[in-house]
This record gives structure tokens, C-alpha cells and sequence, in this order.
């Protein structure tokens, strides 16, 4: 891999699996990859250790470059607003509040 950059979205912690969640965006010549990345480890776990897990597992995923679950877009076409902006949950419940707040009026 030249020219490789790793980043990742908010970590959360996912108590019901016990693991840590994110999404990762690897930038590769151009071209951006984001995998949904998974990692069981205590809640208590270094979040420096957690972070270069998740990079470690993002990378060693797209060098295999097998996975069906990731998603790619040149960067320039990747609005920074997508990339860190709200959450599909939270972009969901705002249109359910404008639907339910409209049949209410």
C-alpha cells in the first residue's frame, strides 16, 4: 500500500457484544474505502490500544481487499459533511420528529 491513509469515525461501545465499534476510512491514491470495523475487548481497555487495533484491522482489510462490506468513493466526490456529520440514526429519528411533530400540528 503507497500513499495510505487511516482514519476512523466515533468509537462506541457496544455492551450488548461487549466490543467496540467504528467505522474506518482508509485513503488510497485517491480513492476512499470505509469498512465497519468490530473489536471485542473490555470497556475498560486503553483507547490508544483500542484505536491502533481498529487502524491495524481497517488496513489488513483492505490490503486483502476481500471484503464485502465496505464502501468506496474518490474523495473529491465525498462531501467532508458525510464523513463526519450525524449518524444515519440520528438523520433517521429527526425525519420520524418531523413527520410526527407535522401530524400533531
Amino acid at each position: 500500500m503507497t500513499n495510505v491513509v487511516t482514519h476512523l469515525h466515533d468509537i462506541r461501545f457496544n455492551p450488548a457484544e461487549s466490543a467496540f465499534e467504528t467505522s474506518a476510512v482508509v485513503d488510497d491514491n485517491g480513492t476512499s474505502y470505509t469498512y465497519p470495523i468490530r473489536l471485542v475487548a473490555p470497556i475498560d481497555a486503553s483507547t490508544n490500544a483500542v484505536a491502533r487495533a481498529m487502524i491495524k484491522r481497517a488496513e489488513r482489510l483492505h490490503e486483502m481487499g476481500t471484503s464485502d462490506l465496505r464502501s468506496s468513493a474518490p474523495i473529491e466526490d465525498t462531501p467532508l459533511s458525510e464523513l463526519h456529520g450525524e449518524g444515519f440514526f440520528h438523520r433517521l429519528l429527526g425525519s420520524f420528529e418531523h413527520i410526527f411533530h407535522k401530524n400533531a400540528a
